[in-house]
Formats: structure tokens, C-alpha cells, sequence
């Protein structure tokens, strides 16, 4: 990160009323009374604790579905791949503001943050797509827990054998389909060329036979 962005970061957090805990893998010096940096942090158990208000996250998969899953609203900031994606349903199920990286400013940082822990609608949705998603027959934790026990009392059972592992090392990393897309376009290629070169000749003898003709 920028020293200029990562300034930029502290000086928005300092002007919180609440505490604020920061994923920083460094010794951050010149810290706010009201931020304290962990080089590591059990994130789950974060986001569990019912004080917590907020999750200033970069939207990756996992964030995504532990947020909802504790019913945590987020300001969201990504970076790069599925975070963009995994960000923009996050709009769309209301529950969170995001900001591109290259946005990022001062002023718009700190509205994100002020708007998603006074606004209640954001809370509200994100508790109603948990009850949504968490309603089901079976708690995802026990369902989990089941299966656990159901490959140690059958340990030998080929269904549960995933069908990638007989596959030959050429079709697992899919170089026979890279085969047939490089020959089809090879095929295209020459078939191409011909019909031009069979075009240019055709237009050339054809301007030949008119000088002559004159």
C-alpha cells in the first residue's frame, strides 16, 4: 500500500468515535488512540462478536460469506478478480457501500463508513439475507459435520471418489481441449489464407488480362 493511501486510511479512522482493529502484517507507528494493528487476526471470531459494527473488507469470497454469515454490514474496497463481482451483489443485496481502489478518497471513505453504521437498512438487510440463507434443514456446520462422519464409517466407498482423480495428467490440466481450439483455429488459419491467396490471384490475373486486352 501507498504510504500517501495508507495515511490517507489512518486519518479517516481517527476521526471514528468508535475502535477500529486493523489487519497490518508491519509495525504501524503514529497510530490513532482508537486503532489498534494485529499482524494476524482469527476473522471469524471478529466478526462474531456482537460489537463489532462494521467490516471494511476487499470483498473476496470467503469475507463475503463469513460478513453474512454474522450478519455484518460492510464498506467494501476491491482489488482485483472476483472481488469486483462478489462486491457488486453486495450493492445489490444492500448490504454495504463500495469504493474502487482507485476512488478511494478522504472525504467519500469517511461518508461510506459514517453512512453504513448510522443507517440501519444496511444491518437489516445483511440480518435478513442470513436468515435466508441459514434457513434450511440442516445447519451447513452440522450438514458438514455429518458428511466428516459419514467418509470415517466408509472409508473405502468409490462413489465418494471424485472422477478428476482417474483422469489422464493430459485431460486433467485440459491440454486435449487446448489441442482441438489451437488445431481449429490452425484449420481456420489455412483456410483463410487460401481463400485470400485465391482472391488476390484471381483480382491480379484479372488486371493483367485487362492490360493486355488494352
Amino acid at each position: 500500500m501507498p504510504e500517501e493511501r495508507r495515511l490517507l486510511i489512518l486519518s479517516v479512522l481517527s476521526k471514528l468515535k468508535q475502535r477500529v482493529v486493523w489487519k497490518w502484517e508491519k509495525e504501524m507507528t503514529g497510530l490513532p488512540s482508537n486503532v489498534k494493528t494485529f499482524s494476524w487476526l482469527p476473522q471469524l471470531d471478529l466478526l462474531a462478536h456482537p460489537n463489532v459494527k462494521l467490516f471494511i473488507t476487499h470483498g473476496g469470497a470467503g469475507s463475503i460469506q463469513e460478513t453474512i454469515c454474522y450478519k455484518t454490514p460492510i464498506v467494501g474496497i476491491p482489488i482485483m478478480g472476483d472481488q469486483i463481482n462478489n462486491l457488486a451483489e453486495a450493492i445489490t443485496q444492500h448490504i454495504g457501500i463500495v469504493l474502487p481502489y482507485s476512488q478511494v478518497r478522504e472525504d467519500n471513505l469517511l461518508e461510506a463508513i459514517t453512512t453504513v453504521l448510522e443507517d440501519p437498512s444496511y444491518l437489516e438487510s445483511v440480518t435478513n439475507l442470513q436468515n435466508l440463507i441459514l434457513d434450511t434443514p440442516l445447519h451447513p456446520l452440522d450438514n458438514t459435520v455429518w458428511w466428516l462422519e459419514y467418509l470415517l464409517r466408509h472409508p473405502h466407498n468409490p462413489r465418494m471418489r471424485s472422477p478428476a482423480k482417474d483422469l489422464y495428467w493430459f485431460q486433467y490440466y485440459l491440454l486435449d481441449v487446448a489441442g482441438f481450439v489451437l488445431m481449429v483455429v490452425y484449420i481456420v488459419y489455412k483456410m483463410l489464407r487460401t481463400i485470400l491467396s485465391f482472391i488476390c490471384g484471381f483480382c491480379c490475373k484479372s488486371k493483367a488480362s485487362k492490360q493486355k486486352t488494352q
